[in-house]
């Protein structure tokens, strides 16, 4: 019988080691600068942990060998495997489980191309300043992508016969801001306190506010306050057809 020690256990073993092994050093008086103690430490905490990774990966190492000689077809029949499983795909969607979707789009059990993929036209918006590091423009770019990109429109770096998605109505859209239930974001029934998203929706957060969130004087911009709600409600129709067709993608 084999026992496999859990790589946290033994990580956590030899890191104890090494900080008493460092400890020891002070006393014998091989190390009596607090400095260089605890440079020795992390010298000895930063080998044990790189050893304890061996000793684990050696071992799910072995592990996956003796898993794979029980079963010799694995790789080639994941290879083989089609993208979307039949059970997935012959389920029929429901639209009224869909809560958070203004527009239905490609059925996923006639969809033999992509997952089920989520984007609304105003996730990007223009005259954004170019020296932030977030670009605003990288959700259009690649929906654009998504319904353009292939050999016929770009040899030199597309193989695809065809663009991914065929047309912007395959995707499936978000609800538009005027129609967002405000009792899934705010408290009690939502994990945002009343009164900041009320300050946020408004355009009325503190300078200190808008700096956390990160997009300084930004923050105020009509553009950039429906964007955000529209990527949280993005997600959450994101998870609502992962519930149903087990597979998604959300641009």
């Amino acid at each position: 019988m084999r026992c496999t020690i859990p790589k946290a256990a033994t990580t956590a073993a030899l890191l104890s080691t090494a900080s008493r092994a460092g400890k020891n050093a002070i006393r014998a008086g091989t190390v009596t600068d607090p400095l260089q103690h605890s440079r020795f430490s992390n010298s000895h905490t930063w080998q044990s942990a790189r050893k304890a990774n061996r000793i684990s990966s050696s071992a799910d190492h072995d592990e996956l060998a003796i898993s794979a000689s029980g079963n010799k077809n694995l790789r080639s029949s994941r290879r083989q495997s089609r993208p979307f499983s039949d059970s997935c795909l012959s389920r029929n969607l429901q639209p009224e489980l869909l809560t958070a979707h203004s527009k239905l789009g490609l059925d996923p059990s006639t969809n033999r191309f992509h997952a089920p993929i989520v984007y609304h036209e105003n996730y990007s918006f223009d005259n954004w300043p170019k020296h932030y590091t977030f670009p605003m423009d990288k959700f259009a770019r690649l929906a654009h992508c998504l319904v353009t990109n292939c050999k016929a429109s770009n040899p030199h770096h597309s193989t695809l016969s065809r663009p991914l998605v065929r047309s912007y109505n395959d995707f499936f859209r978000p609800l538009d801001l005027q129609h967002v239930p405000w009792e899934w974001f705010q408290q009690p029934t939502g994990p945002i306190d009343f009164r900041f998203l009320k300050q946020f929706l408004s355009g009325q957060l503190t300078k200190e506010q808008c700096r956390l969130i990160g997009f300084r004087e930004q923050t105020s911009r009509p553009e950039l306050i429906e964007r955000t709600v529209l990527e949280v409600i993005g997600t959450m129709l994101t998870c609502q057809l992962a519930l149903q067709v087990c597979f998604w993608l959300c641009v």
